[in-house]
């Protein structure tokens, strides 16, 4: 489970045009690496 995501894969940031939605870079970069990306 990860602790910046809480396992949902997003991230929510708050930006001036409002609140955006990320990939976690945690989560996408372990995702990535088991997909065979990296």
């Amino acid at each position: 489970m990860c602790e910046i995501c809480e396992g949902t894969g997003r991230v929510y940031v708050e930006s001036p045009i409002g609140v955006q939605v990320n990939p976690c870079p945690k989560c996408n970069k372990a995702y990535r690496k088991m997909k065979g990306y990296e």
